[in-house]
């Protein structure tokens, strides 16, 4: 836990939080992702959104995670695609990151969000645990909504309109 918090402090500057488009932080994740999206179709269309008032260092941290970890996993997967939608309402921004790839297995999506888990051989097990807490610390959420084998997985990060960082 000491560990985990050491990183998150990297990101505890709260003079950071500003007014940010949301639609420009997503396709700067997406350009900061290419390397490893490279073949992959990416399904976004900017949205009407207003800008939001949050931290865009963590916001950008845990898109360009859930991005990076969806190209992983599609790295086997024919016709790779990673779709980002988007939902509001008056309080709260959900950004869904889905993509078709191999999915999670039900035994490993309890563990996910878990401080040094990993199912990758080179992966540190730390992205969604830092990524789930830095969404946390904003007011908002990082969750699994559903992952089904063959079929790819959604996770759901849920901003709060106005930050609490």
């Amino acid at each position: 836990q000491k560990i985990l918090n050491n990183f998150s402090d990297l990101y505890t500057d709260t003079n950071q939080k500003q007014k940010i488009d949301l639609n420009s932080i997503i396709q700067e994740t997406i350009i900061l992702t290419k390397s490893v999206n490279k073949g992959i179709f990416i399904k976004y269309e900017d949205s009407n959104i207003s800008k939001i008032h949050s931290n865009p260092t963590w916001v950008l941290q845990i898109l360009f995670n859930l991005i990076l970890n969806s190209s992983q996993a599609l790295k086997m997967t024919s016709k790779p695609k990673i779709e980002i939608e988007l939902e509001e309402n008056k309080s709260f921004i959900h950004l869904y990151i889905k993509d078709n790839g191999p999915g999670v297995s039900e035994n490993n999506q309890k563990k996910l969000f878990k401080n040094f888990y990993t199912t990758k051989k080179e992966g540190t097990g730390l992205g969604l645990a830092i990524s789930q807490n830095l969404a946390r610390r904003m007011g908002g959420d990082l969750i699994l909504v559903e992952s089904n084998p063959n079929q790819g997985t959604i996770f759901k990060f849920t901003l709060a309109r106005l930050s609490q960082c």
